[in-house]
């Protein structure tokens, strides 16, 4: 088994409008913050790349094109969804985003070609960097205090980090997934900034030559009910946070392997018409992950919590969320495109 790295600043066209919130966000100045980090594996059988993205989603058409340029191999981008990064990054004949351009931008051809440009680069730079893998060690974890439900805090959500360790004979890689809305910095900011997830790799970077996270089943969870106040103070307090719960926990030696597959089921839309749902099953060492490109709601998931989940995978199908959600007129049932009572029955038909 080989391993590589690869990280990349995004290269962004400044200024312009953020995606995220319903209002109109100007960032004028880029601190180069934004980032792209993929881990590629090569087992002698297959070759599969891991690509997180300081965006807050991933069209289809844009993973499509960078996969030309990687043919025969496993391609999975997974945006971490933060709220303060460029907008327009959506094509025009996209199913489901072309119809919520006010909070996603205008399509902008030169940012999206920027992104396609640097997912080469990256996922390009760790192909090359690649060495046998040596060790490797996982992490499960419960975090608290750092995120909730935020329909409800009493409610039932996802408190659960697994993290990866890799180690070659002169590198450290961690691969983490946690579920939590990167909203920190709510609508009355107007910078671009990874969210909390940036402060997470930066409190890591002296133990890890390499971090890539992927976000879990948080289409219902935040800092909503635990951030003191929304500011880049407050990120790095969470970020760090959330980096104790892994430096103050012990790591257990697995053996690894990595299984790819792909299926296609499809799903009911809210206007009865029908439309393809990709679902992504990972083996990670003994561990399976379920990948969605959408905003999976953790209480969906209560029932399968054996596996792992991520969110926002290889594309953006706005919110998957549970019949409850429906029921009480909540965000996330708002905005799901899919016809109530559908995401149940596609859990239990893949799981």
């Amino acid at each position: 088994m080989k391993i590589g790295y690869g990280k990349l600043i995004l290269e962004v066209e400044s200024p312009s409008l953020l995606a995220g919130y319903d209002a109109k966000r100007e960032a004028t100045v880029y601190e180069d913050n934004l980032e792209l980090h993929c881990l590629s594996f090569d087992d002698g059988k297959s070759i599969m790349h891991m690509v997180s993205a300081d965006v807050l989603g991933i069209d289809a058409n844009i993973v499509k094109d960078v996969q030309y340029m990687f043919p025969n191999e496993h391609l999975l981008i997974a945006a971490t969804h933060t709220h303060s990064a460029p907008g327009g990054l959506w094509m025009p004949n996209h199913p489901v985003l072309k119809d919520h351009v006010s909070f996603l931008q205008t399509f902008n051809a030169y940012q999206t070609y920027l992104l396609k440009d640097n997912l080469v680069q990256v996922i390009q730079k760790a192909k090359n960097n690649m060495k046998p893998l040596e060790h490797t060690s996982v992490l499960k974890i419960d975090v608290k205090e750092v995120s909730t439900n935020r329909v409800d805090p009493s409610r039932k959500g996802d408190d659960r980090l697994i993290a990866f360790k890799f180690e070659t004979e002169d590198k450290s890689y961690l691969f983490v997934n946690f579920a939590n809305h990167p909203t920190v910095l709510d609508l009355n900011h107007s910078l671009y900034h990874p969210d909390f997830v940036g402060d997470f790799r930066t409190a890591l970077q002296d133990k890890y030559d390499g971090i890539v996270y992927f976000n879990g089943a948080s289409g219902d969870i935040s800092t909503r009910y635990t951030r003191k106040e929304s500011s880049v103070d407050e990120s790095k307090r969470l970020g760090n946070l959330l980096v104790s719960h892994i430096v103050d926990s012990k790591f257990e030696s697995i053996d690894f392997k990595f299984e790819y597959t792909k299926k296609e089921v499809l799903i009911l839309k809210k206007d009865e018409t029908e439309m393809v749902l990709p679902i992504y099953k990972l083996l990670l060492g003994n561990d399976t992950f379920y990948g969605f490109p959408l905003e999976l709601n953790s209480e969906l998931i209560q029932a399968y919590k054996s596996n792992y989940y991520i969110s926002y995978l290889n594309d953006y199908l706005m919110y998957a969320a549970q019949i409850q959600s429906y029921d009480n007129h909540e965000y996330e049932a708002l905005m799901s495109p899919f016809k109530k009572g559908e995401m149940e029955r596609v859990l239990k038909e893949i799981i």
